[in-house]
C-alpha cells in the first residue's frame, strides 16, 4: 500500500507542477533578472543584473542593469505575468566597459539565459542557432525575428539612431 501511495504523490505533484511549469511567463517582472542571474551563473558567466528599479503596481516595469547590457522586464504583479523581456547594449557607447564585442556577447548570453528559462522546450540546437543567426542579422540587416516554441524573439539595431542592439523577448501567441 506503501508504493501506491508513494506513486500517488508523485502523480499528484507533477500535476500540480504542470500549469507552473506549463507557461513560464507566469512570473512577476520582479523576478526575472533573480532567473536569468541564476541561469548565467550556472552556465559560469560573470555576467550579472542588478535591479536599478520597479515602478507600477498592478502593471509593472522593472529595469536590472550590469556594466555593458541591461533588462527590463513588464508585466503585472498579480497574477503575476511577465508580458515583455527587453534585452539591450549600447554598442556606440564611450565608456570604459568594454568594447562593442564584449557588449555583444553580454546581450547575447542575457538572451540565451532568457531562451533556457522562458523557452525551455526549445531544442539546444535550434538555440544556438538562434543565438548565433538572430544578432548577426540584427547587426547587418538592422532588424531579425525567430520563433522558439514558447516565445517570439525580435532583434533590432539602429547604428544612426541611439546605436542600441534592442533584444525583444514576448510570449507566443
Amino acid at each position: 500500500m506503501d508504493s501506491r501511495r508513494k506513486i500517488l504523490t508523485t502523480v499528484l505533484m507533477a500535476a500540480l507542477a504542470g500549469p507552473a511549469i506549463a507557461d513560464p511567463f507566469y512570473r512577476s517582472p520582479r523576478n526575472v533578472g533573480i532567473v536569468v542571474n541564476d541561469r548565467l551563473r550556472l552556465a559560469g558567466l560573470d555576467l550579472r543584473f542588478e535591479l536599478e528599479w520597479c515602478a507600477g503596481r498592478e502593471l509593472i516595469e522593472c529595469r536590472f542593469s550590469s556594466a555593458r547590457a541591461f533588462l527590463v522586464a513588464t508585466g503585472r504583479a498579480m497574477p503575476p505575468r511577465t508580458r515583455e523581456i527587453m534585452i539591450a547594449a549600447d554598442l556606440l557607447a564611450a565608456d570604459a566597459a568594454g568594447d562593442v564585442h564584449d557588449r555583444i556577447v553580454d546581450a547575447t548570453a542575457a538572451l540565451g539565459a532568457t531562451m533556457e528559462i522562458f523557452d525551455a522546450e526549445l531544442q539546444p540546437n535550434r538555440r544556438s542557432r538562434l543565438l548565433s543567426d538572430l544578432p548577426g542579422a540584427a547587426l547587418r540587416d538592422g532588424q531579425s525575428e525567430g520563433d522558439g516554441i514558447k516565445a517570439h524573439y525580435s532583434l533590432a539595431f539602429d547604428q544612426g539612431a541611439d546605436g542600441l542592439l534592442t533584444i525583444t523577448v514576448v510570449p507566443k501567441r
